[in-house]
């Protein structure tokens, strides 16, 4: 099982249909990543923890399972990183704060959970400023995570270890969370794909208090489609989340298949909230 190129690159879309085809396997490709996020750590800093022990287990269960013609998920054996404000169960969740850099969840966050059961492969825990609490990411517990691009310029927050490491190729999905842009900012500084879907569309099981409802548990990823992947998965109502209650679960996959001719769609956005300045290029890019 093995394919040409290097399997970091590959999106999630890709990765899934070699795998189905045993063009290549998840051990290679989890290899490959945790070869890469190794190599980058020193220099990106995207990380508090990898877990690449368990990630190479789970790896060649995974393979296992391929070469048994048994069913797949729809993630198999594709890597995955979780920001650190997010709970993983047996995996060190510190919210980026000293005070908590041994904590040890006992049971994984929804969205993760999901993930985990179509498939996905854990590999590390992504940066964070203490409790995802600003648009920068550093903390007293890691230093400061570098932007992919340009180690001069910022890379976000508080999301920033998340897009970082997706923008680095190192796994081409990332959980983040997002409340006042913290999936956006960092995944616009690193020129990948941020999103803060509406309330209620993945429940959020670790909403503690009043900002806990406007924080988001979101995907970061580098192509639309693997963002629609990411949703498929992590999309549905929960009990832990009473405004995911009744919210339906919209085909994500096929909304983003090639379309071709896209005359005569309609498309509504807003460039700028009202008053607010916007720079040329970005304007004109858009």
């Amino acid at each position: 099982m093995t394919t040409n190129g290097d399997p970091c690159l590959l999106s999630a879309t890709e990765l899934r249909g070699l795998i189905a085809a045993k063009r290549i396997s998840p051990v290679e490709i989890v290899s490959a990543v945790l070869a890469r996020a190794e190599a980058l750590q020193s220099e990106l800093n995207c990380f508090i923890t990898l877990c690449g022990d368990e990630a190479m287990a789970q790896a060649r269960a995974a393979e296992r399972k391929v070469m048994a013609g048994e069913p797949l998920g729809l993630l198999h054996g594709i890597p995955v990183t979780v920001k650190d404000i997010v709970n993983t169960k047996g995996v060190k969740t510190t919210f980026g704060a000293v005070p908590y850099k041994d904590n040890v969840p006992n049971e994984d966050a929804v969205a993760v959970a999901r993930l985990r059961a179509e498939g996905a492969i854990l590999i590390g825990k992504t940066t964070t400023p203490e409790f995802g609490s600003k648009c920068l990411t550093d903390s007293p517990l890691f230093g400061r995570t570098r932007n992919a691009w340009d180690a001069c310029r910022s890379s976000g927050g508080s999301s920033g270890g998340a897009a970082v490491a997706v923008a680095s190729g190192i796994a081409p999905l990332a959980i983040a969370t997002d409340g006042g842009g913290s999936t956006r900012i960092p995944a616009a500084c690193n020129g990948v794909v941020g999103l803060k879907q509406s309330n209620g569309v993945i429940p959020h099981s670790q909403a503690l208090d009043v900002f806990g409802n406007q924080t988001y548990v979101t995907p970061t990823t580098r192509t639309v489609a693997d963002t629609a992947l990411m949703m498929q998965v992590m999309a549905g109502e929960d009990a832990c989340d009473p405004w995911s209650i009744g919210v339906p679960v919209p085909d994500f996959v096929g909304m983003v298949a090639p379309r071709g001719d896209l005359r005569g769609q309609r498309i509504l956005y807003c460039l700028t909230p009202p008053g607010r300045p916007v720079s040329t290029e970005v304007a004109a890019n858009f």
